[in-house]
């Protein structure tokens, strides 16, 4: 009973730490999304997906993460590499692509 005492605390402990790191990454990737992406992806501008359409971001997510990424990261039908924005580092629109992502398949 001792052990199981001490195995909770520390089972939230990791999953909390878990959570906090996804939290950060999603808050960066936030960030970039409110500066940039949502230009096109709240109103769905030039067929972009819609912040929190769920069909729409199933679809895409089944084809795989790294697919997404690379189609943000070089264009993809309508949308410029990189969304028009040069200056984005390959870690900011990665970290943009995850947040619409997890934002809008829950």
């Amino acid at each position: 009973m001792k052990n199981i005492a001490l195995t909770i605390p520390a089972l939230f402990l990791i999953v909390a730490c878990g959570a906090d790191k996804i939290d950060q990454e999603h808050a960066a990737g936030k960030l970039v999304w409110e500066a940039n992406c949502q230009v096109c992806h709240m109103p769905g501008l030039a067929g972009a997906p819609k912040m929190g359409d769920k069909e729409a971001w199933t679809k895409r997510k089944a084809k795989g993460l790294e697919a997404l990424h690379q189609s943000a990261l070089n264009g993809f039908n309508e949308m410029p590499a990189r969304g028009g924005k040069s200056e984005l580092t390959d870690e900011e629109v990665i970290s943009a692509v995850n947040y619409m992502v997890a934002k809008s398949t829950k």
